[in-house]
């Protein structure tokens, strides 16, 4: 029997009440919610865990939103990454942008079915980015027994013709 694995999607913030709403607006939502109060147990929690989406406030103490983002790009580039902020600095969300580390980005404050919607949407790109990447495999697999039939097939006919 298969073990379902339960997406889940990691908030970091560093004001308890933010963590709270977003805990609040995703209570329904058909995924798990983790939260961290900064990049550093951020990390740490990422070391451990299975996360697909890590959404996280811009302006921190001891690691801003950007940098977060960057080192899990880096490390985990499999996850996708969301900032959001109250403050819209421009030159932050540009440079996460340009780093590669960013996907979305999110105003403060949010507009909680956006958020749910776009949560959600990125959850089924990480499901169809696995399916095709399981049925790239099963072709490679399929391809690589083809090759070996059809030597084997290549084989039988010289030893027929030799034969003959």
């Amino acid at each position: 029997m298969s073990e379902t694995v339960q997406n889940t999607v990691l908030f970091v913030d560093d004001e308890e009440y933010v963590l709270k709403s977003l805990r609040r607006v995703c209570r329904k939502e058909d995924f798990r919610v983790l939260t961290a109060s900064n990049g550093p147990a951020a990390l740490e929690l990422l070391a451990r865990e299975p996360v697909d989406i890590v959404v996280s406030d811009l302006r921190m103490p001891q690691m801003d939103g950007t940098e977060l983002l960057r080192q899990v790009q880096e490390n985990y580039p499999d996850i996708y990454c969301i900032l959001f902020s109250g403050n819209a600095d421009l030159p932050s969300v540009i440079k996460a942008v340009n780093e590669g580390s960013l996907a979305y980005y999110f105003q403060k404050p949010w507009d909680d079915d956006s958020l749910k919607l776009t949560l959600r949407g990125f959850l089924e790109r990480k499901q169809l980015r696995e399916m095709e990447q399981a049925l790239s495999r099963q072709v490679q697999e399929q391809n690589e027994t083809l090759l070996v039939l059809n030597e084997q097939l290549e084989a039988q006919a010289k030893t027929i013709a030799q034969e003959a």
